[in-house]
């Protein structure tokens, strides 16, 4: 039986709130391993991106397989001969915060955890007695998001977040999203619009296409709930003034705590979106090889990339004049933001809001 984890806020569950728990004869989960990283996406896939070089065949038109497959973790423990069981899963000892989900099974499939991230896990009866519990820890995988219909979901759908920094610090995970355009490459199912507004809560779209790309200007294909944010920025071209301007107020909206969770995206989620989701990374304290490893990840989807395309290179060497010669990634986007006009307060603000202690 499958059960889709929507850990996205891990909110507490309503129902745990005030009751005690007896624990008789509890044994450890069978799965997850505790000692074992468990995987959150198809194996080898760094190993993969270098193979995909392109990715459309162009006999047959078609779009190379989508190779960056979510997995589930899976849970098992002993058969204690029940009825219904409840699995809790939480990142807090003490359970105050928890998802809950229901199974007449001893196993259960559960998908959307968190990058990177130590769980405690514990299987309840009916009476709400401990059969079962233990600890696991979740692989430094790309979060790729499960919707509930893949087949009609956005490509390239991932979280920003998980990336431990320099100083040791993680990015926060259920706050950024990234991606292609919501109705390009396939038809979105009203399903899956209805996760991204209700389970993900998304508030803000950050729309980076190119005026003759956008329709509607005006409102997000989420609802008029959720606030709009049209930046047609210049992929690769981003240092005239006007770009300037466009980078730079697009930056500012990352500063804003009231407009997250926010979903940006382009058309592929591949060039406007990885360099802003550089920028932000790089700016948090994500070190060098993680910020071109998101860059190159988008190639499991359709659209391959390499940290050695040029105009990806000569992107970067731009940033990196704004700097004294020899500053990091970090200080390099730093002082590039600011020479734009982002400025300090607006920078403390993005880290304050997407960084915590690991």
């Amino acid at each position: 039986m499958k059960i889709n984890l929507l850990l996205n806020k891990l909110v507490a569950a309503a129902l745990i709130g005030g009751l005690s728990f007896a624990v008789y004869g509890s044994s450890p989960m069978i799965l997850p391993v505790p000692d074992k990283p468990t995987a959150l996406c198809s194996a080898n896939w760094r190993e993969q991106i270098p193979t995909r070089t392109s990715g459309v065949d162009a006999e047959k038109g078609l779009y190379k397989q989508i190779i960056a497959v979510p997995v589930p973790a899976v849970f098992r423990w002993a058969d204690f001969q029940q009825k219904s069981y409840t699995l809790q899963i939480s990142l807090k000892p003490d359970f105050s915060e928890s998802c809950n989900y229901s199974t007449a099974q001893c196993s259960a499939e559960i998908y959307n955890l968190f990058r990177n991230k130590k769980y405690f896990c514990r299987v309840l009866d009916k009476d709400n007695k401990v059969l079962a519990a233990g600890t696991f820890f979740t692989a430094d995988d790309t979060r790729w998001i499960k919707l509930p219909e893949p087949d009609k979901a956005p490509v390239n759908f991932r979280d920003f977040g998980g990336f431990v920094t320099a100083n040791g610090q993680q990015v926060k995970q259920g706050l950024l999203y990234r991606g292609a355009d919501l109705a390009a490459w396939r038809k979105v199912s009203k399903t899956n619009w209805q996760f991204l507004a209700d389970t993900l809560k998304i508030k803000s779209e950050i729309d980076l296409r190119y005026p003759k790309q956008v329709i509607d200007k005006l409102n997000s294909r989420l609802g008029k709930s959720v606030k709009y944010f049209f930046r047609p920025v210049n992929a690769y071209n981003s240092f005239t003034p006007e770009q300037n301007d466009l980078f730079r107020d697009t930056i500012k909206l990352f500063a804003d705590k009231d407009n997250y969770p926010i979903y940006l995206h382009c058309s592929g989620g591949v060039d406007r979106t990885g360099e802003i989701a550089f920028l932000i990374n790089g700016l948090l304290g994500v070190p060098a090889e993680k910020l071109f490893e998101d860059y190159e990840v988008s190639s499991l989807n359709i659209f391959p990339r390499s940290r050695d395309l040029p105009y990806f290179k000569k992107w970067r060497q731009k940033i990196a004049s704004f700097a004294p010669a020899g500053a990091d990634e970090q200080k390099q986007i730093e002082c590039y933001l600011l020479a734009i006009g982002v400025t300090g307060d607006e920078i403390k603000s993005i880290r304050n809001i997407l960084l915590e202690n690991k």
